[in-house]
């Protein structure tokens, strides 16, 4: 069967599995060559009088066989390593095993170093039984040490890699609850605003205002496509925040006609910045709310962002009643911004209640400023 080139555009073909054993076995054996030639080397410094040509022939063959056969066993020795995990509830029967396999280790690398080194010598006067006890003699113990180290190397590294799995394990489960949560006070956030919704258009309902009946219902449901149209984000552009509180602000000028003047102070270049979704909305509420409509009279709301160093700066103040003993208590609305605060930035956000300049409340909020990173994710968001 022909098998068609792959033409310029094509990627190439994925690695598969076994490509990369391959590539990690030949950097073994490259390793243990390089091993070698280093230990040939070391043994130069006692047979220096002896030339070069006569020596570098017998020094790679009393080295290179044992590095190699070294690399050869090494997936041998993991293999056993990983199915005999010795801890605290298996080291009574791990050890003998281990015990066992690094005996065996022993003589099979001695064994298989020898053979090699015989083949290599070409050689009638170099016996394998010759060989096997003179490297025995003088290589026992420390094959039996060279075993016991890769075991408890790999033991080592195979603990390191269960502890960061553990870790990521972790921080997505973390993840996923603060999702979950701030799922779950968006979730309580959506029908609070709707009944508010619903109460002022009932009322104007009864009052026989139609056209105002119309154009509320109207605004509710510009209001309800847009929030509806995102995909639960926990943060949005500021400026998507800022659209959805002017349709918001529709609704209420529609109920309070000249009572309500809203100002925006918003520095310039802070449209990209990230904000928690439905964070302006629930304070500007609280402050039409409580300190304009109990007010015979006219009042004005004042919504300003502003950047403080690292921080991004969303205030809300209004020159109604202030914060009276009834109003200091946290309802839906403040109450979920705050733990959506705390969720989304910990200690790096705050929200402070306080008396504004013109006799009213003041909300500031702080959060740090950070915005989509450049990319397609944020030309998405822009197109979006």
């Amino acid at each position: 069967m022909d098998l068609a080139p792959l033409s310029p555009n094509e990627p190439p073909p994925p690695h598969t599995p076994r490509r990369g054993r391959m590539r990690l076995a030949l950097g073994v054996l490259a390793l243990a060559l390089g091993f070698g030639v280093l230990e040939a080397m070391q043994g130069r410094a006692r047979y220096q009088s002896v030339p070069w040509e006569l020596f570098w022939p017998e020094a790679m063959i009393r080295t290179l066989p044992s590095w190699v056969m070294l690399a050869v066993l090494l997936p041998v020795v993991l293999w056993v390593s990983e199915r005999v995990r010795i801890a605290r509830s298996t080291w009574p029967l791990a050890l003998p095993l281990h015990t066992a396999a690094g005996v065996a280790f022993v003589f099979v690398h001695i064994g298989l170093s020898c053979a090699l080194g015989t083949v290599l010598r070409h050689s009638p006067e170099h016996s394998l039984e010759q060989a096997f006890r003179s490297m025995f003699a003088g290589y026992a113990v420390v094959g039996f040490f060279t075993y016991a180290c890769l075991v408890a190397a790999h033991h080592a590294f195979r603990a390191q890699a269960e502890a960061y799995e553990r870790e990521a394990a972790s921080r997505e489960l973390q993840a996923g609850l603060t999702r979950a949560q701030l799922q779950a006070l968006r979730s309580q956030l959506d029908p609070h605003f709707l009944f508010n919704a619903l109460n002022s258009i009932s009322v104007m309902a009864l009052q026989g205002e139609r056209e105002t009946v119309v154009r509320l219902i109207a605004g509710l449901g510009d209001v309800l496509r847009m929030s509806l149209d995102g995909d639960g984000a926990p943060e949005v552009p500021l400026r998507a925040e800022l659209e959805l509180l002017e349709r918001y602000l529709e609704l209420e000028r529609v109920r309070f006609g000249d009572r309500l003047t809203v100002e925006r102070h918003i520095e310039p270049g802070l449209g990209d910045a990230l904000v928690p979704s439905l964070v302006l909305q629930p304070l500007v509420e609280n402050a039409i709310r409580h300190g304009i409509a109990p007010r015979r009279g006219p009042g004005r709301v004042l919504v300003q962002v502003r950047r403080a160093g690292t921080q991004l700066q969303l205030e809300v103040r209004d020159d109604g009643i202030g914060f009276s003993p009834e109003r200091s208590r946290e309802g839906i609305g403040l109450a979920n911004t705050r733990e959506r605060l705390r969720q989304l930035y910990g200690a790096a956000q705050s929200m402070v209640l306080g008396r504004a300049p013109e006799g009213g409340a003041a909300v500031t909020v702080s959060i740090p400023h950070h915005t989509l990173p450049a990319g397609p994710a944020a030309n998405a968001a822009d197109r979006s």
